[in-house]
């Protein structure tokens, strides 16, 4: 028996160590590479020359990833996470809010540095069209268009069309953190999990830059995403979960489907 428990401790140390170094060597490879801002045209973009100390840098990195899971695999095992099954309680929409607030907190930075939001080839068009200078196409969603056409005039009666283009994001932004606030909260309530994990979850969602800077993209797919996740969990609680208020639960699945009618 403790020959196997070594064997299997071994071959999880040896996993960890593959995958620290494989997710250093994505890094390093990662800060060679430059894109233009025309991220379509290839020939703009470049792969800078690689040096001996990217080799040292790589193995810095690799000790600290695998330090840092031996670090959270202790900090685990002292606080076990405790998994009683799939609960069929109700959801407190009180704690899905004040996840929500916690990410728009954390994001709100990244609004503040790129005011009013990140602008693309895709979001001109959009603006264009509802403006009214651009006919609407099937290429972009229709009610879309019409949402950006919406903040727009709020924005000029409020100050201007960049202040449309901060409503927009600020709206965007609300959305996906309710979005993902109902999704933190869901698994902690439908798998029992401890509270400390739950913020563990918010924090890194909202301390994560990619996720930070797609909240406040003007395009229609951050919506569409946070959207797509709001419709399998409730279509996991259609088909596992066991309550008697299960047409409530369709109901909002069906509404739901609506989100993802207005990016389509």
């Amino acid at each position: 028996m403790d020959f196997k428990k070594s064997v299997v401790g071994l071959r999880d140390k040896f996993a960890t160590i593959l995958f620290s170094v494989g997710l250093s060597a994505v890094i390093i490879l990662g800060k060679h590479i430059h894109l233009t801002d025309q991220v379509y045209q290839g020939t703009g973009n470049t792969i800078d020359s690689y040096h001996r100390y990217d080799l040292a840098e790589g193995l810095l990195f690799a000790c600290c990833i695998y330090i840092g899971i031996l670090l959270c695999e202790r900090m685990i095992k002292k606080r076990p996470i405790e998994i009683k099954g799939v609960s069929g309680e109700r959801i407190p929409l009180g704690k899905i809010t004040v996840s929500s607030i916690v990410l728009m907190l954390l994001w709100s930075p990244y609004l503040y540095v790129y005011y009013p939001g990140f602008i693309f080839g895709d979001s001109t068009a959009n603006i264009a069209q509802a403006l009214g200078q651009q006919p609407l196409t099937n290429h972009h969603p229709v009610a879309y268009v019409l949402f950006i056409r919406l903040c727009l005039r709020l924005g000029q009666h409020l100050g201007g069309l960049t202040i449309g283009l901060a409503i927009y994001s600020v709206i965007q932004m609300g959305i996906m953190a309710l979005g993902i606030g109902l999704m933190v909260q869901w698994i902690r309530t439908r798998f029992r999990l401890n509270r400390w994990l739950t913020w563990l979850m918010l924090v890194g969602f909202g301390c994560s830059p990619y996720i930070a800077q797609y909240s406040i993209a003007i395009w229609k797919d951050p919506i569409f995403s946070v959207t797509i996740v709001c419709v399998t969990i409730l279509l996991f609680d259609i088909l596992y979960v066991e309550t008697d208020k299960k047409q409530n639960i369709i109901k909002k699945y069906l509404i739901t489907n609506f989100g993802i009618g207005y990016d389509l």
